[in-house]
């Protein structure tokens, strides 16, 4: 009989700790699955963060010059000018890829010629064509592929 009460023993405490264990797992499931979520939220929201400036606002041609430097290293991703000057506009210099790569805003998709490319120190230089005036107003606006992921920037001179 004691053999028989140490194996029942025995049973009873093995059952205990897996349901124990079970019981555990779940919840600890269910806090790493909030915090994932939570972690993946605030991802996209810190993407978003970092255009918010640039969403629809009014800004110095300063602005622009520095969005073009700031943004000239980033893959898959185009600044656009627009200034009273240049009709049609032009890119700024995106080194992040061999071959420069520009977004329209029609889609916004990727168009195979970006035009007039130009660097920040060029708009910088008042002798150039495509200068931009630091203290001139521009209106910028945020284009989205469809990931919502933010492909383009552009500022157009008021």
């Amino acid at each position: 009989m004691p053999k028989f009460l140490n194996l029942a023993i025995a049973l009873l405490l093995t059952l205990g700790l897996i349901t124990a264990s079970v019981f555990i797992y779940q919840k600890g499931d269910t806090i790493f699955g909030n915090g994932k979520n939570k972690a993946t939220n605030f991802s996209s929201q810190s993407k978003t963060m970092e255009f918010a400036e640039y969403d629809n606002q009014s800004l110095l041609g300063t602005d622009a010059i520095y969005a073009a430097e700031l943004f000239a290293n980033r893959p898959q991703f185009s600044v656009h000018i627009i200034t009273k000057s240049v009709s049609g506009g032009f890119y700024a210099t995106n080194t992040s890829a061999t071959t420069q790569v520009c977004y329209t805003s029609a889609t916004p998709s990727i168009s195979g010629t970006c035009g007039t490319v130009v660097t920040p120190a060029a708009m910088k230089d008042t002798a150039n064509t495509n200068y931009v005036n630091a203290g001139s107003v521009f209106v910028s606006k945020l284009y989205y592929d469809s990931n919502q992921a933010v492909r383009m920037v552009e500022f157009t001179q008021q």
